[in-house]
């Protein structure tokens, strides 16, 4: 009820005793006041009561279904981690394969290529051999020339 209502009860109330003074007025009004109050006071503590009961109830049942998805996600996470590891291990075996291949093929040419770089050095020992001996002529016959021309 509220202060107003509770004040035409108390007047309602009061109104058939006729030798009441304006105290035991003031004194009713106020006891009433305060038994609203503490009816009001336990009907919030038994709201927030069902509230908690009900919010507790709430989070018990969610921990059950975070718990078992927590499993699920991690059984799904491990199968994920094996399944990329099984295939990492088949990815770096082929790799290997093929490096030893790569590597018995390459031992193999080993002696070609050292003949092919002996050639491919001596032919360019020969054309600097022949480009030196071309300048040093060129230096020879220039030396002579601006000696001509000096004397």
């Amino acid at each position: 009820r509220t202060a107003q209502g509770l004040g035409m009860s108390l007047y309602n109330s009061l109104w058939s005793k006729p030798d009441i003074d304006a105290r035991t007025v003031g004194r009713e009004h106020i006891s009433q006041l305060q038994k609203a109050r503490t009816e009001m006071e336990k009907k919030i503590n038994m709201q927030g009561k069902r509230l908690y009961h009900l919010g507790r109830a709430r989070r018990q049942e969610e921990f059950k279904v975070l718990s078992q998805r927590r499993v699920k996600t991690n059984e799904e996470a491990r199968k994920h981690h094996e399944e990329q590891m099984v295939q990492f291990v088949e990815d770096h075996k082929k790799q290997h394969a093929v490096a030893l291949e790569d590597k018995a093929r390459l031992t193999r040419m080993e002696p070609d290529i050292k003949v092919f770089m002996a050639k491919v050095q001596a032919r360019r020992d020969a054309e600097y051999k022949k480009h030196k001996t071309e300048m040093d002529r060129r230096e020879v016959g220039s030396a002579r020339h601006s000696a001509l021309q000096l004397g």
